[in-house]
């Protein structure tokens, strides 16, 4: 018995030809994004299980259709195409490695591990030898394009764009770039610009600056999780709930990636009432005290009091309509606003959280689909002109 092709089609490509592999699915696992508001986005990864009786996965049998594409290296995968939708990709990457389990009964299993795109950037260095100031989306750019990495999305510029906002911050000159790694660097313009630099899971490349703000459009219709069985709305089997200093700062500091300059602030009423936490905000990539200090202030008007979080929700996608479960994978991705509401046993007032969805997981069985969104809390958003929601006075910070 295989997976269900209506919720799981994958398909393997050389990069002159595509193979649909669908109907020798067993499991699909995907995991992309991060878990923690203050961690880098890392390369994501996928693990897919496939029935291998025939041997159609063994990379020595000249007789199968995919011989010559079982290769590391030298394939990506792209898992999507639910419920007969178009484009509804859910993990783009490159296989990684391929490993078989034999069993005398003939009943063997192939399973083959891949790895999302920014895998690329950490197996590459920085050949220039020299950036100048610039914006951060333009440092991004130029990354993209340098000797070292020669960017190129493998996964079809038509219908995965690479999307690279102009930035808000203004990086200082590098001169000490070469040999740099590629993924850390970039890593270090999302810190320094307190933006987002990811993969979707459309296979699109995105640099977020800090301009984007959060927006209630379409918030309350598709981007919605309860658990009152409001319609049109998701309902979760299981939410992950959290209070604690986990992530409670009240004095941070931030240093110039060179080292010749730190700057920094304090909560000092926070302190007192919970303790000192420090953050270190190191290799931000510029020196002007001015900056580093309004990073550091930034930073502490976000964490410096606990709050109560909605870490994560489940859904079940099998139980959802063929409508919700469209909604879901067109709308909810890396970077989304979304709106939480849970009653605690069903007891009390109900509680609503707004939310950034900062990771997805997808676990697809031969009995169950279960898709898993992490979220970083919206504490102190700024006020967005005009949103309904982000747009009331008092409510939320005027924008940097």
């Amino acid at each position: 018995m295989a997976l269900n092709n209506t919720y799981a089609t994958i398909y393997l490509n050389d990069g002159t030809a595509s193979w649909n592999i669908s109907s020798y699915l067993l499991e699909v696992m995907t995991d992309v994004g991060k878990n923690r508001a203050l961690d880098s986005f890392e390369p994501g990864g996928a693990t897919i299980t496939v029935k291998n009786f025939n041997r159609e996965f063994d990379p020595l049998n000249t007789s199968s259709s995919l011989y010559g594409v079982v290769i590391p290296r030298a394939s990506y995968i792209i898992i999507g195409n639910l419920n007969g939708a178009t484009n509804r990709k859910i993990f783009s990457g490159f296989v990684d490695d391929w490993n078989f389990s034999y069993d005398p009964s003939g009943e063997s299993i192939a399973t083959i591990s891949a790895t999302e795109g920014t895998g690329l950037f950490a197996r590459q260095n920085i050949f220039s030898t020299n950036f100048p100031a610039e914006l951060s989306g333009s440092r991004v750019q130029r990354l993209l394009d340098d000797d070292g990495v020669n960017f190129e999305n493998p996964f079809g510029p038509a219908l995965a764009p690479t999307v690279i906002y102009p930035g808000t911050r203004m990086l200082a000159q590098d001169s000490d770039c070469f040999g740099q790694n590629a993924l850390t660097y970039l890593q270090n313009i999302e810190r320094s610009e307190q933006g987002a630099f990811y993969y979707n899971i459309d296979g699109s490349l995105v640099f977020a600056d800090a301009s984007v703000g959060p927006s209630s459009f379409g918030i309350n219709t598709y981007r919605f999780f309860t658990d009152d069985g409001t319609a049109g709305a998701y309902p979760y089997v299981s939410i992950d709930i959290a209070y604690s200093v986990e992530l409670l700062y009240n004095k941070v500091t931030a240093t110039s990636a060179d080292g010749t300059n730190t700057a920094g602030g304090t909560d000092s009423e926070s302190q007192l009432t919970y303790q000192t936490s420090e953050l270190q905000v190191s290799d931000v990539l510029y020196n002007d005290d001015a900056q580093l200090t309004n990073l550091a202030s930034n930073m502490i008007s976000k964490y410096s009091t606990p709050e109560l979080r909605v870490n994560s929700v489940s859904v079940s996608f099998f139980s959802l309509d063929s409508s919700l479960q469209d909604n879901l994978l067109v709308n909810v991705a890396i970077n989304s606003f979304c709106k939480v509401k849970f009653t605690p046993n069903g007891l009390g007032s109900a509680i609503e959280r707004f939310v950034r969805v900062i990771g997805i997981r997808h676990s697809i069985t031969l009995n169950d689909y279960i898709i898993t969104f992490s979220f970083e809390s919206l504490r102190n958003p700024n006020l967005v002109l005009d949103d309904s929601e982000f747009g009331k006075l008092d409510y939320y910070s005027l924008g940097m």
